[in-house]
This record gives C-alpha cells, structure tokens and sequence, in this order.
C-alpha cells in the first residue's frame, strides 16, 4: 500500500492527459464520419492488445515474480524477444492483408469511409507490436514490485503524444490522430526497454518460457473467441448513423480510462502477494487481500456511478460543450455512460477477482468465465440492438461485464472451499 498514493496520482495524471486527446480530438473535429474511420481503424489493433497483451501480463508477472534476479532478467529477454516475433509476423501480415477484410468491418461505412479507414488502419496496425514489447517491460517492472518507475514512463508518453497532437491536428487532420497513437507506444516502449539490464540470448527451452506457454495457451484459446466482442461492437456500431461509433467509443475510452486507473493503483500491486501467498499455500491471507480489495474496488466503482447519474450531464457539458461537439452528443454521450455503467463496475471488480486464478497458475477458469459471458453477451447484443439500437448495445455490454463477475464469484467461493478443505485435510 506504501505504492497505492503515487501510483494512484500517475494513474489520475494519465487518465487526464489520456481525456484531454480525446477531448481535444473531439472538439476539433466532431463526431463524424473521419472519428469513426479512426476509431474502426484503431478496432484491430486494440483487439491484438486485448487478445495477446492483456493476456501475457497476467501470466508473465506471477512468473517474473517467483525468479531470481538472474534467472528474472535471462527470461524477460527471451520473452521480450518472443513476444516481438510473434506481433511482427501478425502484424505483417495483417498489413498485406487489409483490403479484404476492412469492409467486412464497416459495412455501413460509405466507400470514403472505407478508404479512410484503411489508410488510418496501416498507420495504427505497428501499435499492436509496440504495445506487446512494452507488456514485458511492464511485467518485469511490475515482478521487480518497481510498479512507480513503470508508470511514470507512461506518463512522459502520454504527455509527449498530447502535445505532438495539439501541433499536428491542425496540420494534419485526422491523420495526426493516428500518428500521435503510434508514436506514445513507441516512446513508452524504449523508455521502459532498460529495465532489460545486460543483454541476454534468448533461451527457448528455459522451464519457465514452457510454463508460460501452458499457461499462455487456454488464454489465448479463449480470448481469442470472447475478446472479439471489441469487433462485433463496431461493426454494429458502424451501421448507426454517422457520429454514433464515435460517441460509443468515446464512451467505452471514458470508462476504459477510469478502470486503468483503478487496474493501476489498486489491482496491480497486490499481484506479486497473491502469487507468493499462492506457492506457500498460504490461502487465508491470499483470500483475505483478494476479497477485501475485490469488496472495495466494487464499493468504489458503484460510487463512481452514481455520481455520473446525478453530476455527469453538467460536466460533460461544461467540458464538451463547445467547438464541433454539439448539445445532442453530448446527451447522448451521458446516456450511453450510465446505460453501460456495468462495463465499469462489473469489469473493475472482476479483474480483481480473475488475479485470484492468475496468481495460482490457473488460467483455465477466467477463460471459460470470458467464453460463457461473451456467448451470452453475442445474443444480447444483437437483439437489444435490434430493438433500441445503439442505447441497446450499450446495455448488452453493461449486463455481459456484470454476469462475468456474477460467474467470477461463484467460481470463487467455490475455489476458496476446495482450498481450504486440503489444507485442513
């Protein structure tokens, strides 16, 4: 907890020079046609992250963590060097491959938009890589319990990206959306890199990169199916009329935002805990810090969310209410906030829940949980689509992200007595 305090103050501080891009795009531009060729061009690359980068951080700290410093460094060159290949050989490919499957993804888009889309996708797509080279470097960080001097990077590269976008918008238009994205993961990427130290080769048949890949392997099987819920999302979003992709992502980027915050201060440094109290079998105190951090991250996100209910217009208004956001939008942006409010709050608290399976090597349960709730969530999706439109879509996110963390619980309390029945046995 000595961490919680600065590591919550850089949290904030990127949340609010992450929002002020967003903000500053927004009313620059508008919602329209080129903020929804953008963020439909950013959906791939954020699906990669999802898929591969959000995985490899839940496997690769509990890992790191239980190494020697030695053996620590040896194994993040292999897996920085690993993680590397495989994004570049995705991401390669992909490229070559984009104009055949971007109108598959906007098939409301008109043909501009289509275009548009794709030239903004072939500048966002190298992001994808950057982002999975710095999920190592993180995750070294973070086993090292470094979890200040690897957010403070982010936070330069976030400041640095905010004001390339300020002097290039103007210039470039929406391009320098696109551009600005690119370059903050690569600054972020080489300011985290020397936390590699002395240059290791890789070392393939290390145990450690075999566990990783047992690991790694249901994950990535799973999420590989439940995480496309990010593409299903667009491409419903992209037959509304146009603007209205943009205000959903808008939306999702609000609470997004705020979960990194929460993920960063409150989450992340109690994962090294977890997985040293899970080798030594030590299931009252792994239980005790999970659930009480779990209760409280609950607590605080329903909070948050009766707040926006009562308070969110008038601050949206006061924050968007110029420049080519309109009085609508702003509306409608509230609207969908309060109406996907289960995003947040059931994301936030199952996050915490899902490290009580990571830190124990069992990466089995919070796949299937994803698969059950996506599956549900698909069918949801399309029916309260069909019936409210976007207002409906934002629904089915919010209810799919709260039955996960109903499946998380039960999972949970079930986990918790098998444990405590073996070691009383």
């Amino acid at each position: 907890m000595k961490q919680a305090t600065p590591l919550a103050g850089l949290a904030i501080f990127n949340i609010v020079v992450a929002f002020m891009s967003n903000w500053y795009l927004m009313t620059t531009i508008g919602p329209g046609f080129q903020t929804d060729a953008l963020f439909a061009g950013v959906t791939i690359p954020n699906l990669l992250t999802v898929i591969l980068s959000s995985s490899l951080s839940n496997i690769l700290v509990p890992i790191l963590s239980n190494e020697t410093k030695d053996s620590r460094d040896k194994l993040a060159w292999t897996f920085f060097f690993g993680v590397g290949l495989v994004f570049a050989i995705i991401v390669s490919f992909l490229m070559l491959t984009a104009p055949l499957w971007v109108p598959w993804i906007t098939p409301g888009f008109s043909k501009e938009g289509q275009e548009l889309t794709l030239s903004l996708l072939w500048i966002q797509l190298p992001c994808a890589m950057m982002t999975g080279l710095a999920t190592v470097l993180m995750a070294t960080y973070f086993s090292k319990e470094e979890f200040i001097s690897g957010e403070w990077r982010a936070s330069v590269a976030a400041l640095v990206g905010l004001m390339f976008m300020v002097w290039s918008l103007p210039h470039w238009g929406i391009y320098a959306a696109a551009w600005t994205l690119l370059l903050r993961v690569t600054i972020h990427a080489l300011l985290l890199f020397p936390v590699l130290g002395k240059f290791h080769p890789p070392d393939w048949k290390n145990q450690a990169v075999k566990d990783a890949w047992n690991r790694l392997r249901p994950i990535l099987l799973g999420t590989s199916y439940y995480k496309t819920d990010i593409l299903v999302d667009r491409l419903l979003a992209s037959l509304v009329p146009s603007g209205g992709l943009s205000l959903i992502h808008l939306a999702q980027q609000i609470y997004e935002l705020a979960q990194q915050a929460v993920s960063k201060s409150l989450i992340n440094p109690v994962i090294p805990k977890l997985s040293k109290h899970a080798k030594a079998k030590s299931w009252a105190d792994f239980y005790k810090i999970g659930l009480t951090r779990s209760t409280g991250i609950f607590c605080f996100s329903l909070f948050c969310w009766c707040i926006l209910i009562v308070a969110g217009e008038p601050v949206l208004s006061t924050v968007f209410g110029f420049g080519n956001f309109k009085s609508g939008d702003i509306h409608t942006l509230w609207w969908l906030l309060i109406l996907m409010g289960g995003r947040f709050i059931g994301r936030c608290t199952a996050q915490t829940f899902s490290l009580l399976f990571y830190s124990r090597g069992n990466t089995v349960t919070p796949t299937w949980i994803g698969s059950i709730g996506y599956t549900i969530g698909i069918g949801l999706r399309l029916v309260l689509f069909y019936l409210y439109g976007i207002e409906g879509l934002a629904i089915a996110m919010g209810a799919q992200s709260l039955f996960n963390l109903l499946l998380f619980i039960v999972s949970t309390q079930r986990q918790k007595k098998k444990d405590f029945i073996t070691t009383h046995a």
